[in-house]
């Protein structure tokens, strides 16, 4: 059960055209967004024997063993950031530095101030499964301007994402509300296009441009911990997360 963030913007979206609008002199704009920040951590998980890159292990330190959400998602964005930028066809743009804070309706606001060409929002989840878990990435619902588009990248990545061992789910996240301000995540295949009539992400609402949100690990699976939230996993999966969208491009032309 998850506590939705505010409540979605219920204003109207505006048709992106690939290519066409942004404003990267001539190459495709990706804005990255890193989805929690350390005014709202996200997910946590616990685990002193996990030896991996953005955890404080020093002795005596409180915070020692403590895993956020929000460190993964700085870490695997920055190195997707890195990686993106080295092939010289993308111009990239992060939706705020690492240490800043981002409400939604900013994080709204930068999208349509950017007018970028994709948005990719890095986030984790939370289940009680303790193997390993599939990555979801999650794409506008069918009743989008912006959908085609969406459907398109997040298919592009789907193809990239650990086919073999993980396979990644395409999927419609919507919510369903549980109770006052809190709602249930209600998670839909991706060639499900039944009208739910329930709220779906919020940085997929109100803004003109195509959003895919990829959510690679469980913060509380073990084996999703020490196989993707290590070094070489940030790199290995921001390698994928990279050749999808250099194949979506590509198509787009």
């Amino acid at each position: 059960m998850k506590t939705k963030y505010g409540k979605v913007l219920l204003t109207a979206v505006l048709a992106a055209v690939l290519g066409g609008c942004s404003s990267g002199g001539g190459k495709p704009v990706i804005l990255l967004d890193a989805g929690h920040d350390l005014q709202e951590a996200g997910y946590t998980a616990y685990d002193p024997d996990l030896e991996l890159p953005f955890v404080n292990y020093e002795e005596g330190a409180e915070d020692a063993g403590l895993i956020t959400e929000a460190a993964y998602d700085e870490a695997l964005t920055a190195e997707l950031e890195s990686l993106l930028k080295a092939t010289g066809q993308f111009t990239v743009v992060r939706m705020k530095d690492a240490d800043d804070t981002m409400t939604m309706a900013q994080r709204l606001e930068k999208i349509d101030k950017e007018n970028p060409d994709l948005v990719v929002s890095i986030h984790a989840i939370h289940t009680t499964e303790q193997g390993a878990t599939a990555p979801l990435i999650c794409v506008e619902p069918p009743a989008s301007n912006t959908h085609d588009a969406s459907f398109a990248a997040g298919s592009a990545l789907q193809a990239h994402l650990y086919p073999a061992e993980r396979e990644s789910r395409l999927v419609y996240c919507y919510y369903t509300p549980v109770r006052p301000e809190t709602w249930q995540l209600h998670i839909v295949p991706a060639d499900d296009a039944t009208d739910y009539g329930e709220e779906t992400l919020e940085i997929m609402t109100g803004n003109s441009a195509p959003v895919v949100q990829i959510a690679m690990l469980s913060m509380h699976s073990h084996e999703d911990l020490e196989a993707l939230a290590s070094a070489e996993g940030i790199r290995q999966t921001a390698e994928m997360i990279r050749d999808g969208l250099t194949d979506y491009f590509a198509d787009q032309k």
